[in-house]
């Protein structure tokens, strides 16, 4: 991310949590409409920034419309409304701004090149969608072994030959296969097969992002995971980001 974008997404970062605070503790004495009118620009205004077409998946934007009736002023579903977007915008900007590039006074020549981020995934998905995106957003380089060229390889050596490309890896793993007996669903074999070669050649450099319902084999045992949802990877962004910062890529 550019110096000067960041700078500008700090100052509206800061706008929008004086906002969400007044929203917060004096929220039901402001005017409903004049709040929400307010709440959505300073959102639209973001969005343009931020240039990012997600952005409406990880912090959901408020409904549109007048209210009428009552004393004109802020309905507390309305507050709640703007309470739970802005937090989670005001949690998606400060994981984006993780991911600026170095402040004013590192030379040009230290900024350190994009990383290979290999990333594991059973079917394609929405989830695995987002997550490509989210990695080009913060300036990494999502590896996705199926778009890869094959190399003349056989598929376990195409893996292995990407992986070892990678600095780190993300395991995204999705419910894709049941288990049976089980009300808990499964990751595909070639997610739990690539965890095994993830541990050995990127070791302890490795974010496991599992979807809820969902439960890895007793054999696999990551130290630490993030649960998430196919319509909500809101949380998990900012668990990539910080171990990115962790692993020292951002």
């Amino acid at each position: 991310m550019y110096l000067k974008k960041a700078k500008l997404l700090k100052i509206k970062l800061a706008a929008l949590t004086a906002f969400m605070k007044n929203v917060g503790t004096i929220g039901r004495e402001l005017a409903d409409n004049e709040t929400r009118e307010g709440y959505r620009k300073i959102y639209k205004d973001i969005k343009e920034t931020l240039a990012d077409p997600n952005l409406e998946i990880y912090a959901p934007g408020i409904s549109s419309g007048s209210s009428l009736g009552g004393d004109g002023l802020l309905w507390g579903q309305h507050q709640v409304q703007i309470i739970n977007s802005g937090n989670r915008l005001i949690s998606y900007l400060e994981a984006v701004l993780a991911s600026a590039s170095p402040s004013s006074h590192q030379s040009p020549k230290k900024i350190a090149a994009p990383a290979n981020i290999f990333i594991s995934h059973g079917r394609e998905s929405e989830a695995l969608n987002l997550l490509r995106n989210s990695i080009s957003a913060i300036g990494q380089i999502p590896l996705i072994v199926m778009e890869e060229s094959r190399l003349g390889k056989s598929l376990h050596d195409k893996v292995l030959t990407y992986m070892r490309r990678c600095t780190v890896g993300i395991i995204l793993a999705t419910g894709d296969d049941e288990l049976k007996g089980s009300e808990y669903l499964q990751p595909r074999q070639n997610v739990i097969h690539e965890i095994g070669l993830a541990q050995e050649i990127l070791t302890n450099r490795i974010t496991y992002l599992l979807e809820e319902g969902t439960e890895f084999p007793s054999n696999i045992t990551p130290k630490v995971y993030e649960p998430f949802t196919k319509d909500n990877l809101s949380k998990a962004f900012i668990a990539i980001v910080r171990d990115l910062k962790a692993f020292g890529i951002l």
